[in-house]
């Protein structure tokens, strides 16, 4: 072989481990960002789950106390107790409405306050919907909603979480005159 064709096969062999040397490097960057995106990705997720599973313990954790209150031999002594001492303000209307002893309004109270804090727990899930929006416009309709709970949730209550209650007070305004 000729001198000149050696040194050139000699520079194309070292070109070509050049140009795979540049690949393999590429690769490697390529899957190190891939490996950080996937770990934070996952941190996000992570994340995401356990709020998610917080505001489920939430409704259950109310649910379970409805449960509890609603089957408890001691719910007529309490309200008993609560007529001696003062018809609660946030009752009377709803007790004078529709004819309701405390024992029957407590419960029906509770029973609302559930729904709402379901609808508010599906609110801090997922955001604002048109779904969302229409329940709650469709529970406001409703004088046991507007008499018991809507105050409530349109005021700064801590029972309810304050976007929520910022969001309800931008859906119903007009049930409330404004």
């Amino acid at each position: 072989m000729h001198e000149l064709d050696k040194n050139r096969l000699k520079s194309n062999h070292g070109s070509k481990s050049m140009k795979l040397r540049i690949w393999v490097d590429i690769a490697e960057i390529t899957a190190s960002l891939a490996v950080v995106v996937t770990l934070l990705l996952l941190v996000f997720q992570i994340r995401e789950s356990d709020r998610q599973e917080r505001i489920q313990n939430t409704v259950r954790m109310a649910q379970w106390d409805a449960q509890m209150f609603l089957q408890s031999d001691q719910l007529p002594v309490i309200a008993a107790k609560i007529e001696e001492s003062a018809n609660p303000e946030f009752l009377r209307e709803f007790r004078i409405r529709y004819d309701l002893s405390i024992e029957e309004a407590g419960i029906w109270n509770r029973w609302v306050y559930l729904i709402w804090k379901s609808l508010e727990a599906e609110f801090l899930s997922v955001g604002p919907s048109d779904q969302l929006a229409q329940h709650i416009r469709l529970s406001v309709t409703y004088d046991d909603q507007r008499l018991v709970i809507l105050p409530a949730v349109t005021s700064a209550n801590p029972l309810f979480h304050q976007d929520f209650t910022s969001y309800v007070d931008s859906l119903v305004g007009d049930f409330r005159g404004e």
